[in-house]
């Protein structure tokens, strides 16, 4: 069977024009950005815990929107808890990790996705 190793010095050039090239340097380069902002709560939203769950409900009108009631777990409700305009999302990314046993790229990854869902209720806003 033929050596099919390169030479030192030499790079194997492969073109496939139908698949997207992911930059993975400018996708880590976005996800840092991301953990360096700051959000605040909505104050349209109440968040309680009752017995063993947490809810959060938006204020319509002074009323409890009853058919948008969201229930978090427990990382959700820590996360919430956290979100006070001040601490970076990295900071908070921190703070699971010494509060839960998880990896570091597990609370990344849970963090943001979280937080990009309260984004799309408008349950927070980043600070600018």
């Amino acid at each position: 069977m033929p050596d099919r190793r390169l030479p030192i010095g030499q790079k194997k050039i492969h073109s496939v024009p139908s698949v997207p090239v992911v930059n993975i340097r400018s996708e880590k380069a976005r996800i840092m950005e991301d953990l360096e902002k700051q959000h605040r709560k909505n104050e349209s939203f109440v968040f309680r815990k009752i017995e063993n769950e947490t809810i959060l409900v938006p204020i319509k009108d002074n009323v409890g929107d009853m058919d948008s009631i969201y229930n978090l777990n427990e990382l959700g409700a820590f996360v919430w808890e956290h979100l006070d305009g001040e601490k970076r999302l990295i900071d908070i990314k921190d703070l699971i990790l010494k509060e839960f046993d998880v990896s570091s790229e597990e609370a990344e990854k849970d963090l943001l996705e979280f937080v990009g869902e309260l984004e799309a209720i408008d349950a927070v806003f980043a600070v600018e």
